[in-house]
């Protein structure tokens, strides 16, 4: 079984993360796992750079495509996929994030003729007319148009949401494809969308459980710098300041904490670009880090994970957290309740009420005895559920299945000659 991911990039994101945990799952479960991305930064002799496309072309047709409002329509490389090897060797066609300007999803239907496609959706873009998630807009559910957020990300210039939900559903939904939710949430949010017409299977991201695990607390702080008897609430994000990630919701979160509380706190930041705002409690920020043995370092260090996102799918952080031990305060939306088990692996607040998160964050600090529990359930949780030889296993019957399938499909299609 030979298969082929294709992915935005190959690190800086939980998409790029969960991609190549991905990659690692498939080769212990005995796949021939290759990796195509539109930006490569690491050196792998399995990873790949997308086909580079007619520049000439492809500059001209995404200035014109991105005026109008159609993104990711302008780019000619993934019509090239055939010119690859990783591409004519694979079984099976693995599609996760393509948005980002590397993949033109018109193009899905002419691999999706070739080989058998799973689509693993990270977030909503497949099934919207623009937007990765929709926040309280579901106009997704019956074709889009007059779009209320057209400056989420990717933003759009002009409202043309409407044709890109229709380009989608005539690109995705194809006999040969089938989808990957990796959250309960993002199945259900499938099921109301144009894709639910096709096969949807249930299959979480896997974590290396090596690689994160809990290492001691009290040398994770003074390697850190970090006062050994303090309150340390960490909070991840690939980019800090952006306003989904919801920092300010729990620099607000925290200004509601006890005064006494508050003294003992120290916010340990992990990720890109800057936090702003009035915060009462001491910050000790470590900037963008991507390797994986420093982030293990900070998650041990830390007492509580803080996740107060606006919206999340299975955030690949509160999978790294659970590894190392520490549990999580998060509002509960999205998948995130998947992983945030009130009386396990942690608390939940209604989504973007700071008075509730900060209630929960205040309770759980001060219940060492708690605290140490759900330490326990979150290293259970995640070496039972989410370590990557489970991934990879599941991964490979669903290959397995599609493959088949495909197969089955094109027989069946062969005219049948009988003699005269």
């Amino acid at each position: 079984m030979k298969s082929l991911i294709i992915n935005t990039s190959d690190d800086g994101g939980g998409a790029a993360i969960a991609a190549m945990n991905l990659h690692r799952a498939l080769l212990t479960a005995g796949v021939d796992s290759q990796v195509m991305v539109g930006a490569k930064s690491t050196s792998d002799a399995r990873l790949h750079l997308m086909p580079g496309g007619r520049r000439i072309v492809d500059r001209a047709a995404s200035r014109i495509a991105r005026r109008v409002g159609l993104n990711d329509v302008g780019t000619t490389s993934s019509f090239r996929l055939e010119t690859q090897q990783a591409f004519r060797s694979a079984d099976v066609v693995n599609l996760h994030n393509l948005h980002g300007g590397y993949f033109n999803y018109l193009s899905v239907p002419a691999i999706a003729r070739r080989k058998p496609v799973v689509l693993t959706l990270h977030d909503m873009w497949s099934f919207t007319g623009h937007c990765v998630y929709s926040f309280d807009c579901e106009r997704w559910r019956t074709g889009c148009g007059r779009c209320p957020y057209p400056d989420t990300y990717p933003a759009v210039r002009r409202d043309a949401t409407r044709w890109e939900w229709k380009l989608k559903r005539r690109s995705f939904v194809r006999p040969s494809i089938r989808v990957v939710a990796i959250s309960r949430w993002m199945e259900e949010q499938i099921g109301r969308s144009f894709l639910g017409e096709l096969p949807v299977h249930h299959i979480p991201n896997g974590i290396d459980t090596e690689l994160y695990r809990p290492l001691d607390r009290e040398q994770c702080r003074n390697a850190l710098n970090l006062d050994r008897d303090a309150l340390v609430v960490a909070f991840f994000a690939a980019d800090l300041s952006d306003p989904r990630k919801g920092f300010d919701l729990l620099s607000a979160s925290l200004n509601r904490l006890p005064e006494t509380l508050r003294r003992e706190v120290i916010v340990l930041t992990v990720g890109g670009g800057g936090v702003s705002g009035d915060l009462p409690v001491h910050v000790r920020s470590l900037g963008f880090v991507a390797d994986a043995s420093q982030k293990a370092l900070a998650y041990s260090a830390a007492d509580v994970l803080a996740l107060p996102s606006r919206i999340d799918n299975l955030p690949v952080v509160l999978q790294e957290s659970f590894a190392c031990g520490t549990p999580a305060v998060a509002f509960d939306v999205g998948g995130v309740a998947d992983l945030v088990r009130p009386g396990e692996t942690g608390s939940l607040a209604p989504p973007g009420d700071v008075n509730a998160f900060a209630d929960e964050l205040a309770a759980l600090l001060a219940d060492r005895t708690r605290l140490a529990k759900y330490r326990e359930w979150c290293r259970r949780v995640a070496t039972d559920e989410y370590s990557l030889p489970v991934q990879g296993r599941r991964y490979r019957e669903v290959f397995e299945e599609a493959l088949r399938d495909f197969h089955e499909k094109n027989q069946a299609q062969v005219p049948v000659r009988t003699s005269r």
